[in-house]
């Protein structure tokens, strides 16, 4: 009590100056102050020398209960309904910035946060006095652990030192997500009369945009698109199968047809030949600078020179060559979760030569650092697995979400899958195939999409492109939460 005591006479004495201005602030803190001052001085009238820091800052911001609206479906119905929960707020750890004078968030609070109510425990330094200003205007108000505050917006905040004649600023601000993290959004785009005629099709990413080749009055269209809206003829193949082997790099378009390897320019426009050979029959796909080929002895070939030379790649020994894919093939490269010189490549797709009810898998692993001693490519045997990828018809895998997914047609062969049933998932390089809880398919998808002519692929921002055939319905989608890394990459 005698420190009290001497703070407030050393306050009143010396610094009458601040005491008039925070008068016009906060004056329930000063009334706070002179009934501190009343009863210290009835008790007590010694007057000690105390010491009163001239320091302070934040040390602690702590979360309190925070109210969340959730939206969901009702069962069996599109009607939307809410209900309110609650959350605990401290379990997000609150970022101060010294330097700056800035208070926030790392990780953004749950979608639904109610920021318009919010209880903060401030901790301060030597005890230092803990204010928030007023949004409306410059009132000051003392921070209780016990009155909710509002930070819907920026909010300013101080903390003055115990000897009134210094203080701290803060800019604190909260960040709550503005859509369900786990949500896969579908955007319909502009239905196309170009990709409607198209009897079979491909999609592929390229440079800023998307590829989509396909069969048209026996002969190969190949059409662009920025956004999805609009398409342009790019160029036409005069085989009308050679857009089963169109495969990219991102930044050229390559393609085995008439017995010339051909390659494109960026946007597609232009095809030069490359080679002439009769080494193989379909490109399979590229990965990291190296092409792959289906070979005319049944072997997978590969070209490190854009297609100008190819040799048979190493295979496990006695590699079963028929159950070498040949049609809807598709090739993925998946980085190492451990090791980034690693990568996986995953060819999977139909073999005409096998007729049992699954796609098939090869595997080989690459090091970057030594490609010399890349490993054999090795088949993923199905047979007795339980969640093995159905055989069906246009079978199409991507890389999505740190993993491999896939959307097929009906089953063919020994097969009786259903076709759009679901989203076909592995998370264990082509491994296992399960459903991914998080990848639904557009509504009114099965209805409004061809399943005996579709494309689908996945870009470098995440998003899935589906183009259905007989009617040109395009669909863009992207997992929230997988947008949101692609936005904070492009602000690093």
């Amino acid at each position: 009590m005698n420190v009290v005591c001497g703070f407030l006479t050393k306050f009143a004495a010396k610094n009458k100056h601040i005491v008039d201005r925070m008068k016009g602030k906060f004056l329930s803190f000063t009334l706070l102050l002179a009934t501190i001052l009343l009863f210290a001085s009835c008790l007590d009238s010694n007057q000690d020398e105390v010491t009163y820091y001239s320091d302070t800052a934040i040390t602690s911001f702590t979360l309190g209960t925070i109210n969340q609206t959730v939206h969901t479906t009702k069962k069996n119905s599109d009607e939307d309904s809410t209900y309110t929960t609650t959350f605990d707020g401290s379990a997000y750890n609150l970022f101060i910035d010294q330097l700056n004078g800035k208070v926030y968030n790392v990780d953004s609070l749950p979608c639904g946060a109610d920021l318009s109510k919010v209880v903060v425990t401030v901790g301060t330094k030597n005890s230092g006095i803990a204010v928030i200003k007023s949004v409306d205007n410059d009132t000051l108000k003392y921070i209780s652990s016990s009155d909710s505050l509002d930070f819907t917006t920026e909010r300013t905040l101080y903390v003055y030192a115990q000897n009134m004649q210094s203080r701290r600023k803060y800019v604190v601000t909260l960040c709550a997500h503005q859509e369900i993290g786990d949500t896969l959004i579908w955007h319909a785009k502009n239905s196309s009369a170009e990709l409607a005629a198209l009897q079979g099709m491909k999609a592929l990413e390229g440079n800023n945009g998307l590829f989509v080749a396909g069969t048209k009055d026996n002969a190969t269209k190949v059409y662009f698109t920025e956004d999805g809206n609009s398409w342009t003829e790019k160029s036409t193949l005069a085989s009308a199968e050679a857009y089963k082997g169109i495969i990219t790099d991102k930044s050229t378009l390559y393609v085995y047809t008439d017995g010339k390897v051909l390659k494109s320019n960026e946007d597609g426009s232009a095809w030069t030949e490359v080679a002439a050979t009769t080494d193989i029959v379909r490109l399979l796909g590229a990965a990291k600078g190296n092409l792959y080929a289906l070979g005319a002895n049944g072997k997978i070939k590969k070209s490190a020179d854009n297609g100008a030379t190819w040799a048979d790649d190493d295979m496990e020994d006695n590699a079963d060559l028929t159950l070498v894919p040949n049609e809807n093939v598709s090739m993925i490269v998946m980085p190492s979760k451990t090791n980034n010189d690693i990568y996986k490549v995953v060819l999977i797709g139909t073999s005409t030569a096998d007729a049992t009810a699954t796609e098939k898998v090869w595997t080989k692993t690459v090091d970057e650092k030594d490609p010399s001693h890349a490993a054999e490519w090795t088949y993923l045997t199905q047979e007795g697995n339980r969640y093995a990828a159905p055989r069906t018809a246009n079978f199409t895998a991507f890389a999505y979400d740190g993993g491999i997914a896939a959307l097929s047609g009906e089953g063919e062969g020994d097969s009786n899958a259903e076709a759009f049933k679901q989203f076909y998932f592995s998370n264990d390089e082509g491994i296992t195939w399960k459903s991914h809880s998080q990848m639904i398919l557009p509504k009114n998808f099965k209805s409004d999409c061809d399943a005996s002519c579709f494309a689908i692929t996945s870009d470098s921002a995440n998003r899935i492109w589906i183009v259905s055939g007989t009617n040109g319905k395009v669909w863009c989608g992207r997992i929230n939460r997988l947008g949101w890394k692609e936005a904070l990459q492009t602000n690093k």
